[in-house]
């Protein structure tokens, strides 16, 4: 049994993001697979990616027999991860803070996105004090930039 304990998350995702069975869909920080269960059979095609092989490995296990479903290890902050392909909707919850290089993170969002493509990034708002990732953004100026950037 798995724990899906991001109600309000799930509930945005969901909520911003239409689900067309043509659609393909890339997840960045993927942690318990569970968007991917909540859209099954309800796209085309789920690719989710995590640094952790472990995260991955156990993922794979899991959805073995689901040809709708790719897991892929890979550092998105490395530049020449690439998946070669595009996909109609790029998400990520919750990660962005826990990147050592936001600016790469965006460029591979941008790599893998379709022209009319729709990218939704969730990053919590907490203070410089609170926050418990190793990346925190200053003000909404400096992400932008960033997204500019890519």
């Amino acid at each position: 049994m798995k724990y899906c304990g991001f109600a309000v998350r799930d509930y945005l995702l969901l909520k911003h993001i239409s689900l067309i069975e043509n659609y393909s869909v890339l997840e960045v920080g993927v942690g318990l697979g569970c968007i991917a269960d909540l859209i099954n059979g309800k796209v085309k095609e789920y690719c989710g990616v995590d640094i952790s092989s472990q995260t991955i490995d156990y993922l794979s296990s899991l959805h073995k027999n689901n040809n709708f479903i790719k897991w892929h290890c890979l550092d998105v902050c490395e530049n020449s991860s690439n998946l070669n392909k595009k996909f109609d909707i790029v998400f990520s919850a919750d990660t962005l803070e826990h990147l050592k290089s936001p600016q790469n993170f965006f460029n591979f969002i941008k790599r893998h996105l379709n022209q009319r493509g729709i990218a939704l990034i969730t990053y919590p708002n907490e203070s410089k004090n609170k926050h418990h990732g190793i990346f925190w953004v200053n003000d909404k100026k400096q992400l932008l930039e960033m997204i500019d950037g890519a």
